[in-house]
């Protein structure tokens, strides 16, 4: 059976590429030698993008035998589920006496954020999920994933009216924002930073900063032709523009993005059409 170190250096062999080449805006070159060498377990964005550099996609790599293995396979699975919004699932799955097998690859922080936002969406308990979460951002963990998770924990604290934590973690979440390569912003994580983002300052009351990062969010959503995070997004634009008074453009974006959502998700025209009519509760939902 071969090790998938082992199958990375071959990949990267037969293109005549030298380990600095395919590391380049992915990983350091040395976390790249131990890969290969099979003594340093890689996580799923540096997978996914070492895949999406050699030319083979993480689903086709997955369904080869000699890459089987279970955590893989799970976090695999799990971040699939997260970008269809498929939280009950993922709660569902997660339940099932998971947490030791993170444990075992000291990658604990994918459990605990996982379940802190199925516990934000799909149980709507923001108590469970902000603990989850702040245990999350505590590990160690990508630098993007760790700016997803506190664009979260910012968007939680701006709608309980934490002030003081809601800027400090706002601030970090920006800042880490603003170290991050071109590479990373086209990670598929990227749209909901940036929705989280402008419903934080929704919460904040302050329309024209969010509409800045939802504008940011669209153009990330089309490039990446994310068809679900595109349709919120839009939906948020409305809202903003409704909350500035243009109420004309903010239904008519409102009614585009729900007239889209029936092609997507059911559940989503359901959810959408109820903030239409309730327009001014425009923070009420994540």
């Amino acid at each position: 059976m071969m090790e998938f170190g082992k199958a990375i250096r071959q990949l990267r062999r037969n293109r005549d590429w030298t380990q600095k080449q395919l590391a380049d805006g992915i990983c350091s070159q040395s976390l790249l030698s131990r890969i290969e060498k099979g003594i340093e377990n890689p996580s799923v964005f540096v997978i996914f993008h070492l895949c999406q550099k050699l030319g083979i996609t993480l689903d086709e790599l997955l369904h080869k035998e000699e890459f089987s293995s279970p955590f893989l396979k799970l976090k695999t699975e799990l971040f699939s589920l997260y970008r269809q919004n498929d939280f009950e699932t993922i709660y569902t799955l997660l339940h099932k006496k998971n947490f030791s097998l993170f444990e075992a690859y000291h990658e604990t922080h994918y459990y605990n954020f996982f379940l802190g936002v199925s516990e934000l969406v799909y149980k709507q308990n923001e108590k469970a999920a902000q603990i989850y979460l702040s245990q999350a951002e505590n590990q160690k963990g990508e630098k993007l994933f760790t700016t997803l998770i506190k664009s979260y924990l910012a968007k939680i604290y701006a709608k309980q009216n934490e002030a003081v934590l809601t800027l400090e973690t706002l601030n970090a979440c920006l800042n880490q924002l603003n170290q991050a390569t071109s590479h990373e912003k086209q990670n598929r994580l990227m749209p909901n930073i940036y929705h989280n983002l402008c419903m934080t300052y929704l919460f904040l009351n302050q329309p024209k900063q969010a509409i800045l990062y939802v504008n940011l969010g669209i153009e990330c959503c089309k490039a990446q032709q994310n068809t679900y995070q595109l349709v919120l997004l839009i939906f948020r634009s409305g809202q903003i523009f409704m909350h500035l008074g243009r109420k004309k453009i903010g239904m008519k974006r409102m009614s585009a993005a729900i007239d889209l959502s029936e092609h997507i998700d059911p559940s989503l025209t359901e959810k959408l059409g109820y903030e239409k009519q309730n327009w001014r509760k425009i923070c009420e939902y994540a």
